[in-house]
């Protein structure tokens, strides 16, 4: 059963990810309306956990880039 399932899935993904590039997506697409709160509280709480702030970077923006090596 799990495997039919798995690839119903696959397909369905497979379909799906060439229709990501589409320009009705530029703007990251919409939310399923009636999921939409819940998901949004989801990503905050993930962010929130991760410490990414709103830009998607940690607080404090990037670290220094590593020192070069003399050679």
């Amino acid at each position: 059963m799990f495997a039919r399932v798995n690839e119903q899935d696959f397909a369905a993904v497979q379909w799906c990810q060439p229709n990501m590039s589409s320009r009705a997506y530029r703007g990251g697409g919409v939310l399923v309306p009636s999921e939409a709160e819940v998901i949004s509280q989801y990503y905050a709480w993930y962010h929130a956990l991760m410490g990414i702030t709103a830009n998607g970077r940690p607080p404090g923006g990037d670290p220094a880039p590593p020192p070069h090596a003399a050679g």
